[in-house]
């Protein structure tokens, strides 16, 4: 059920994370390139950033040091720090990559999991955003989620395929699935399938009324008969 709303002033969220320690902060990027601390309680606004440098485009889960990282639409991160006391929001480091644009982020905790370009996987230190590890996977990656505390990522290639990847030893430890779409695909003709088999039971049952019906009729009809027949 909806506890309430939060006033950003007019402008759509693009993106939304909240912390799990305390204060637990919601943090929404809003439209007008700013970030917008809430408190969870009140559901009122703590604290709005200044406009960060371009619009943001996501935002990673809590960092260690109550950090979040914000990707922006000019393919770089902000490295942003939340104050626990008043929910003031400052920049704490700026990160690019050499392999191109960041488009995808991923993260909690003690690391940061960016993509830059569509294949090369880098992980940042949520404390000084210094590069971590670095390496390259096979496919264009259209998906991630990543647990860095657990050195694990999955990675959807080219949104067919999805694969469970060691981010320490830089390699897969499991394909999870042989092809999205053909998941997809027979999800979507079991649902066909159970649709068309509730209608056959419908028509099942309509039939066997009708032939209830038929046979009281019958019935009907002999006793009428048979009445008809004593009185001659």
């Amino acid at each position: 059920a909806e506890r309430g709303a939060v006033a950003l002033e007019g402008q759509a969220a693009a993106a939304i994370a909240a912390f799990r320690s305390e204060p637990r902060w919601i943090v929404a990027a809003t439209a007008d390139q700013k970030i917008v601390v809430v408190r969870p309680t009140e559901l009122t606004v703590a604290n709005r950033s200044e406009p960060l440098p371009a619009a943001v485009t996501a935002l990673s889960g809590e960092l260690a040091g109550g950090r979040i990282a914000a990707l922006l639409a000019d393919g770089t991160v902000r490295l942003l720090a939340i104050a626990a006391d008043s929910g003031a929001v400052t920049v704490a480091a700026e990160i690019k990559s050499d392999a191109g644009a960041i488009t995808r982020l991923a993260g909690s905790g003690p690391q940061l999991l960016t993509v830059a370009g569509t294949r090369t996987v880098q992980l940042w230190k949520a404390d000084d955003a210094a590069q971590a590890a670095r390496f390259d996977v096979p496919a264009d990656i259209t998906a991630v989620d990543a647990q860095p505390a657990a050195e694990r990522a999955v990675f959807v290639f080219g949104g067919n395929t999805a694969s469970l990847w060691s981010t320490k030893d830089a390699k897969e430890v499991a394909p999870l699935a042989a092809s999205l779409p053909a998941q997809r695909a027979l999800k979507a003709a079991e649902y066909r399938k159970s649709v068309l088999d509730a209608r056959v039971n419908v028509l099942k049952a309509q039939i066997d009324e009708s032939e209830k019906e038929v046979v009281a009729q019958k019935e009907a009809e002999t006793k009428a008969k048979a009445e008809v027949d004593k009185q001659t």
